[in-house]
């Protein structure tokens, strides 16, 4: 997952994302260098 929504402006904003699969829900947390993160399901 990319998210890189309002960079520009707030360099340093870090954003939780959470994504819902197979199992338990997966958190994601995009800090300032964070490009692309992944979420692993069994």
């Amino acid at each position: 997952m990319s998210n890189g929504a309002l960079r520009d402006l707030w360099p340093a904003q870090v954003n939780m994302v959470n994504v819902e699969g197979k199992g338990k829900i997966k958190t994601l947390n995009f800090a300032q260098n964070d490009t692309w993160l992944k979420a692993y399901f069994d």
